[in-house]
């Protein structure tokens, strides 16, 4: 029923467009497989692989600079593809024209697990999760502005987010109103950010949590720049949980207001190497509302956080990442400082490393990733105020966990001979898991008057899994994506002793239908 009152909010408006410069191409798209893999190759480095979403005028720029006859076959397939969904379908738009855009999206998910991330699953039920979206674009000039309503019953099995659905079972998601030039951009709207390589985690800003109200802008060109987040989070209630279920609306109403403000500095000596430097702060009080002294990019948010007037609780993170291509080797690190002590020896320093290395065609149509995380016992929680925590409705704004060690490695092979679209991805992954949670207790110390490790804390819970992704992605239109694994579990649950073996697999399909249509100015 949902899915046709969705249906029926497309053929409404659907009067059918061109090319849209300023619409966000927003990452539930799966164009960002092949833009990613295309940049891996040494291509559209104009974009910033680690700050997205990106524009689709921004990427229909870089692909002007691709020399179409030098792609081999597959990049051929991806670059084709990403042209499709960007590229003005009309060249022939006057001034002072109007661009449509309408579109609907469906699909299932359906798995054995209620985690999406089936190296953690959670139970070992099965679950079908319809998915649909109605979208209605509209552009002018550098203005763009896009409506839309998203179902998704993966919302309601979560077990990491609070439920956001409301009457309908249905979300107002990527939606927002913006403007674009040369050297500012700037979005009101709720739509996901990530500031990190697509695909991979981030320890500073991710796609992780569920969309969010935010102000997003950038200033700069594509060799220097400064980018910011505004956002609006969740209150902490008055009953000191996050949960707006539990007593009533009021306590969520009345409780403790939140709001996110981060800060980037992007600098391309040359389009091969990208340096960042980032700081967020996630502020709250009683009274807390839009801040101009931390929504300010040009504020240092690390110094003057202590400065007078204070009338926020905060909770700050500073870091920088750096990432490289050379040719068809291309790495990303990044490192985020959560909690740092320069003279105090009493309470432990705690931090987030990621790191990834991918080589493209090391075998024919095959490429090689390894990638290397490590999130300290303590990351995303070391405020002893609770409103400090960085959730967003009960899910992690850049990693959903902390206390742990990943590494993984994965090859992933173009099998465009056999069958256009087709990707065999194999992947070994090692976790290791201590006993603390994201949103536990903040301590300092142990029971015994010692500090804490600096990570894996308690009974480690350890994971290795094989698995293998199968995707098929013919047309940018339609979508289909199964992954098997086996998890072998020693010290389940962080419980002594408690080994299990797990199946989990996966099989997500999906397709989405766009219509458009210019409004050319009739007064001549």
């Amino acid at each position: 029923m949902r899915f046709y009152f969705l249906l029926v909010l497309f053929f409404v408006f659907s009067i059918t467009v061109s090319a849209q410069s300023n619409k966000i191409l927003t990452l539930n798209l799966r164009v960002y497989d092949h833009i990613t893999h295309l940049q891996n190759r040494g291509l559209l480095l104009e974009l910033d692989p680690t700050s997205l979403p990106y524009t689709t005028g921004e990427v229909y720029e870089a692909l002007l600079k691709v020399e179409e006859e030098t792609l081999s076959e597959v990049e051929a397939v991806w670059y084709n593809s990403v042209k499709k969904v960007v590229s003005p379908k009309s060249k022939d738009v006057e001034e002072k024209a109007v661009v449509i855009n309408a579109s609907i999206e469906g699909g299932f998910n359906f798995k054995n697990t209620n985690r999406l991330n089936l190296l953690r699953p959670e139970d070992k039920n099965l679950y079908f999760s319809p998915i649909s979206a109605a979208k209605f674009y509209l552009e002018g000039g550098s203005f763009g502005g896009q409506f839309n309503l998203r179902q998704d019953e993966t919302y309601f099995i979560d077990p990491d987010g609070v439920n956001p659905f409301g009457r309908f079972h249905t979300r107002a998601e990527d939606f927002y109103f913006g403007y674009q030039a040369e050297y500012l951009k700037i979005y009101f709207g709720r739509y996901r950010n990530h500031w990190g390589v697509y695909g991979q985690s981030s320890t500073i800003l991710s796609s992780n949590p569920f969309p969010y109200d935010n102000i997003n802008f950038r200033f700069g060109n594509n060799r220097l720049n400064i980018e910011g987040i505004f956002g609006e989070l969740d209150n902490l209630s008055e009953n000191g949980d996050f949960d707006p279920f539990t007593g009533g609306r009021e306590p969520q109403i009345n409780g403790t207001r939140r709001y996110l403000a981060a800060h980037k500095i992007n600098w391309s000596p040359n389009n091969s190497l990208r340096l960042s430097l980032f700081r967020t702060a996630l502020y709250s009080s009683n009274t807390s509302s839009i801040s101009l002294k931390y929504l300010n990019p040009f504020n240092d948010l690390l110094f003057d956080r202590t400065n007078n007037p204070n009338n926020h609780f905060n909770n700050t993170f500073i870091g920088g990442s750096l990432w490289l291509n050379k040719g068809r080797f291309t790495m990303n690190g990044q490192v985020t400082l959560d909690d740092i002590h320069l003279t105090n020896n009493d309470e432990r320093m705690t931090a987030s490393v990621i790191g990834m290395m991918n080589f493209s065609e090391l075998f024919y149509n095959t490429d090689l990733g390894i990638k290397l995380e490590v999130i300290s016992y303590q990351s995303y929680n070391t405020s002893t105020q609770i409103s400090g925590r960085y959730l967003y409705m009960g899910r992690g704004i850049a990693t959903q966990f902390n206390d742990y060690v990943l590494a993984s490695v994965h090859t992933e092979h173009f099998a465009y001979n056999l069958l256009k679209g087709l990707r065999i991805k194999p992947e070994i992954t090692l976790l290791l898991q201590g006993e603390q949670e994201i949103d536990q207790p903040f301590y300092k110390i142990e029971p015994d008057g010692s500090l804490p490790p600096f990570v894996l804390t308690g009974t480690v819970e350890q994971t290795l899994r094989g698995a293998l992704n199968l995707s098929f992605n013919p047309i940018p239109e339609f979508w289909l994506e199964g992954e098997f694994g086996i998890n072998d579990v020693q010290n389940k649950n962080n419980i002594e002793n408690n080994d299990v073996v797990e199946l989990t697999g996966m099989l997500i399909a999906g397709f989405r239908l766009s219509l458009t249509k210019i409004l050319n100015n009739e007064s001549k």
